[in-house]
C-alpha cells in the first residue's frame, strides 16, 4: 500500500497564517521549531504533515483511509464558517457552533501531541499495575497459577515478583499506533460535549499584536491548586480554550465570558500566544518572522522534553479510584 501524506493540522487552516512572499508563487507560513534552528518559510501544503498517521492497516472490515476521508468531510463543512468568523463584526451562532465543535473535538484528538499523551498514559498505567502486582502476594500467587495452568510460563513467584517490580528496567513497553489513535478518538463525544457547554467568543487582536498558532492549535488550560495545567481539563469550572483563526482573530471559550465578540489588549494576546507556544508539540506557526516569536519558542522549548502524563499523579488517581471502589463494596 502506498504511503499517504496526512495533514494533522488542516491545510486550509494553515493558509490563514500564510502571507504572499515576493518571488514565490504561493503564500508561505513561518515555522518555528522547538528543537532549535532558525525559523523557516514553508507552504501550508508541506506543513504539519506526517505519513500515514491516519491510515488503518490490517483491520478486517475497516477501509484503510476512512479516517482521512471523515476528517476531510468535517473540514469541508467547517471551512466557510471559519472564513465568516474572520470577517469584521462576525459573531458565532448556534448552528455554526454545532458544526465547529465537532471539528475542534476531532482536531484536538487527532494531533500527535494528544496521541502521544494517550501512549504515555497506557505505558505509565502498565508500569504502575505491574509495580502494584509486585507488592501484592495474593495477586502474585494467582498470576503464577494462571500462567502455569495456561502453559504460559514456569516462573516462580519470586521470579515473577522480580520481573513485575523491575518491569521498566527489564522491558520496553510500546503502544500500537492504531490502538493509540482509536483510544484517543473514543473521547470525541466527551470533548465535543464539553466544548458545546462553553461560551463561544470571537476575540480580536489590537493593531500592534498578532496571534500565533501551533501543531496543537486547540489550546486548553485550567487551574488547580493555584497551578496552571496545559492540554486538558475540559470539565474544570475554570477551563479556558483558545483557537486562533488568523493573526487577528482568535476563538476563545470559557464558562464566564458570555460575549459573542470582544477586543483584546496586547497583554491578553501575549498570554494566549504563550499558551500556544507552551502547548505546541514541536512547531509554532506565525504569519510574521519576529524576534518576539523566536524568544517565545526558546522560552518554551523545555516543554518538548517534559512528560505529558505525570506517573505520580496518575498513581494517586488510580489509588483514589481503587479506594472509592473498595469503600462502595463495603457499604
Amino acid at each position: 500500500m502506498a504511503y499517504r501524506r496526512n495533514h494533522y493540522v488542516p491545510e486550509f487552516y494553515l493558509k490563514s497564517f500564510a502571507l504572499p512572499i515576493p518571488g514565490h508563487r504561493k503564500p508561505k507560513i513561518w515555522v518555528y521549531d522547538k528543537e532549535g534552528g532558525p525559523p523557516r518559510q514553508q507552504s501550508p501544503k508541506d506543513t504539519a504533515v506526517m505519513s500515514d498517521i491516519y491510515t488503518i492497516r490490517n483491520v478486517e472490515g475497516v477501509q484503510p483511509h476512512f479516517l482521512e476521508q471523515a476528517f476531510a468531510e468535517c473540514e469541508s463543512a467547517v471551512k466557510p464558517i471559519l472564513e465568516r468568523w474572520k470577517e469584521p463584526g462576525a459573531k458565532p451562532v448556534v448552528k455554526e457552533i454545532l458544526v465547529v465543535s465537532e471539528f475542534l473535538a476531532y482536531l484536538y484528538l487527532r494531533v500527535p501531541r494528544t496521541i502521544d499523551a494517550i501512549k504515555q498514559f497506557f505505558v505509565n498505567s502498565s508500569i504502575i499495575n505491574m509495580e502494584n502486582l509486585a507488592r501484592d502476594p495474593e495477586r502474585l500467587s494467582k498470576a503464577c497459577e494462571w500462567l502455569k495452568s495456561n502453559k504460559q510460563s514456569n516462573l516462580t513467584m519470586a521470579e515473577l515478583q522480580d520481573l513485575a517490580g523491575n518491569v521498566e528496567r527489564r522491558f520496553e513497553i510500546k503502544v500500537d499506533d492504531t490502538f493509540a489513535l482509536a483510544a484517543t478518538l473514543r473521547r470525541f463525544e466527551t470533548v465535543e460535549k464539553h466544548l458545546r457547554e462553553l461560551y463561544w467568543c470571537l476575540s480580536t487582536a489590537p493593531p500592534a499584536s498578532e496571534f500565533i498558532s501551533c501543531d496543537s492549535p486547540l489550546v486548553v488550560v485550567f487551574r488547580e491548586d493555584n497551578k496552571m495545567g496545559l492540554g486538558g481539563g475540559f470539565g474544570y469550572p475554570n477551563v479556558e480554550v483558545s483557537f486562533p483563526l488568523s493573526p487577528k482573530v482568535c476563538l476563545t471559550l470559557d464558562r464566564r465570558t458570555n460575549l459573542k465578540r470582544k477586543s483584546l489588549g496586547d497583554s491578553a494576546v501575549l498570554e494566549l500566544n504563550r499558551r500556544a507556544a507552551a502547548l505546541a508539540e514541536r512547531y509554532i506557526f506565525s504569519a510574521q518572522k519576529s524576534e518576539y516569536v523566536h524568544k517565545l519558542v526558546k522560552a518554551f522549548a523545555v516543554t518538548r522534553r517534559m512528560p505529558k502524563v505525570s506517573r505520580n499523579a496518575l498513581r494517586a488517581h488510580l489509588e483514589s479510584k481503587s479506594s472509592q471502589r473498595n469503600d462502595q463494596g463495603m457499604e
